[in-house]
């Protein structure tokens, strides 16, 4: 799987460094203008890291949301398997 580093603009005009695998219907989700692709990677570890770094390269700070990589851990966790 490809993880995807994205740059972009919020519509409240707040830059956003953000990563997915389902890239770009993430930043069309998020509603975000003038988005680019960063970087890809091939594994989550590396690419939620560098998401951090590039958020405090460019902001000065990490953002305050839930990592990618903590996202998929939750999905993980509360997911519901249906047995037949």
């Amino acid at each position: 799987m490809i993880y995807t580093i994205y740059y972009g603009t919020l519509p409240n005009g707040r830059d956003k460094i953000g990563v997915d695998s389902n890239y770009p219907a993430r930043a069309k989700v998020q509603k975000l203008t003038d988005y680019y692709k960063m970087e890809e990677h091939d594994d989550i570890d590396v690419a939620s890291a560098r998401e951090i770094e590039l958020q405090i390269q460019h902001f000065g700070k990490r953002d305050n949301s839930v990592s990618y990589r903590q996202q998929v851990e939750l999905l993980e966790k509360h997911r519901v398997v249906f047995n037949s």
